[in-house]
């Protein structure tokens, strides 16, 4: 339990200052439309699939141990489906900066921002799935086992 505080404090600290680095004019063309897709598409999305309770039972698995085996099941099931998901709408994002970045070529000052978008999708993408997705499929499987 330590050690996901620890890695959720180190991964949120390297995310401040990634989002410090990016100059403010830039800021409501990349970080706003990725926090959008990335944060909130998979979470609606897990959300209208199984609802809020199971939703949150998979994530308070952490914090309580005595929990049956379909339970956990269910929990490992709903966590591959929302990486997965994540991932998908990562590469959705990633296609539409691709997009935006293509069909702005002859724009010289487009071309910054839309290739951030690209990037920052993929980055958001990859510290939820890090920070919060991972570590509770390794506990999910390591109360399996027990």
């Amino acid at each position: 339990m330590i050690r996901f505080f620890i890695l959720w404090l180190i991964s949120l600290v390297l995310f401040v200052l990634a989002t410090i680095s990016v100059i403010a004019s830039e800021f409501m063309y990349t970080i706003v439309p990725c926090f959008f897709i990335i944060g909130l598409f998979p979470s609606v999305y897990m959300c209208i699939l199984f609802g809020i309770k199971e939703m949150s039972m998979s994530f308070s698995l952490s914090h309580k141990k005595n929990y049956s085996k379909d339970i956990l099941l269910k929990a490992n099931n709903f966590l591959e489906i929302f990486g997965k998901v994540t991932w998908i709408s990562g590469i959705v994002s990633f296609v539409v900066g691709v997009i935006l970045l293509l069909r702005n070529l002859e724009y010289a000052d487009r071309i910054g921002p839309n290739m951030s978008l690209t990037l920052y999708s993929l980055i958001y993408c990859a510290i939820i799935n890090l920070i919060i997705i991972i570590p509770n499929i390794i506990i999910v499987k390591k109360q399996l086992k027990e």
